[in-house]
């Protein structure tokens, strides 16, 4: 590859989002999947930052044992990826050309030990496959791909499989029908190990509250509940923007995962009643109490996130209901041969403080 196509290449890795995950969060990743063995797949490989990243991984892949399967959607990119893990004499399978992961899978019959994935966040507007044999709890909406990534990570665990999936806050508790439906089934099926909110300021390309997804495969699943843990604070520190977990918080965290049970003493298993009572909601602050006025803050936030959200869901429902009752009433009026005249729209009032609104609520858009 030439020097000008592996600079556009790095490039297209940095515009796609998918170019950086912060270390000490891949460190918290590799822990949460330990022992490393057997095959680890990155749905969103880009450009093999995240694996090359932790040096346990790279000396697991250079001594056989992982082996890397990946994806990548950039030609450009992959081909970098390519060039770059054959420099450093690493295996790699990138599947037989570049794809799209989520409309084009191109490892349809791969089951990883290990799944690893920061895919992008909050996909609009892609082009998905109601028959997808990959949707197992429903056909995710084309408005938001965020639990498609989920199922899709799902379906490619093998059976005593570990993910580890990197999602916005708002996949916790996104009011859309299609998204409740997919949670329950994951939950009631007991696929989601544990979640856990992370703290602000983790990655410097974006300011969206992140969390992390603990997945199961089928012979690891428990559908008495879901471990759920908030992390109020990072204590590492990289500069005045940005934080890092530290070996504390990676520890805690993993501990809090394995044994089910807050720092504080109290159960972090949220058992599967609560979750059913709460619409499928798996917010930690909805369930535990924080433990320090930040997190006190946060948990709010996230209290006024899930009732938007909640709100939007309530509003699509409700415009379902009016069409279907239009519509109705349309067949009953030319059942009668009865005409309508028309009445004339009002103009639609400015609303002056919408923006002022959206200002103090970034991320969550208005119902269409």
């Amino acid at each position: 590859m030439s020097a000008a196509a592996w600079e556009l290449a790095v490039a297209a890795g940095r515009k796609a989002g998918a170019f950086y995950t912060p270390e000490s969060l891949v460190r918290l990743m590799v822990e949460l999947v330990e022992p490393v063995s057997g095959t680890i797949y990155e749905p969103t490989i880009g450009s093999g930052g995240l694996v090359l990243s932790d040096d346990r991984l790279v000396a697991a892949l250079r001594d056989g044992t992982i082996h890397l399967v990946g994806q990548e959607m950039d030609p450009l990119v992959r081909e970098a990826t390519i060039a770059s893990f054959a420099g450093m004499e690493i295996p790699v399978d990138l599947g037989d050309r570049a794809a799209d992961t989520l409309v084009d899978d191109r490892h349809p019959d791969l089951r990883a030990d290990i799944v690893l994935a920061n895919p992008p966040f909050n996909v609009k507007g892609w082009a998905v496959d109601p028959a997808d044999p990959r949707w197992r709890w429903g056909s995710p909406t084309s408005r938001n791909a965020n639990t498609a990534w989920l199922q899709h990570v799902a379906y490619h665990l093998a059976p005593n499989g570990v993910a580890v999936v990197v999602m916005p806050n708002g996949s916790l508790s996104s009011g859309d029908r299609a998204d409740v439906a997919i949670r329950r089934g994951m939950v009631e099926e007991g696929i989601i190990r544990a979640i856990v909110t992370l703290p602000a300021k983790l990655f410097r390309s974006t300011s969206v509250p992140v969390c992390i997804w603990v997945l199961a495969g089928a012979n690891r699943a428990h559908p008495d509940g879901v471990v759920l843990y908030d992390l109020p604070a990072a204590h590492g520190k990289i500069n005045r923007a940005q934080v890092a977990l530290s070996d504390h918080d990676i520890a805690e965290v993993v501990a809090v995962v394995s044994s089910g049970t807050l720092p504080t003493g109290p159960d972090a298993m949220v058992p599967l009643e609560r979750l059913r009572d709460a619409e499928w909601i798996l917010a930690p602050g909805r369930y535990h109490a924080m433990r320090d006025a930040a997190g006190t803050a946060d948990a709010a936030t996230d209290r006024i996130v899930d009732l938007v959200n909640q709100l939007r869901g309530q509003l699509v429902r409700s415009r379902e209901m009016d069409d279907r009752m239009i519509a109705g009433l349309g067949r009953l009026v030319a059942s009668n041969g009865i005409q309508v005249v028309p009445t004339p729209t009002p103009p639609t009032p400015i609303d002056r403080g919408a923006g002022r609104r959206q200002a103090m609520l970034p991320g969550i858009e208005e119902a269409a």
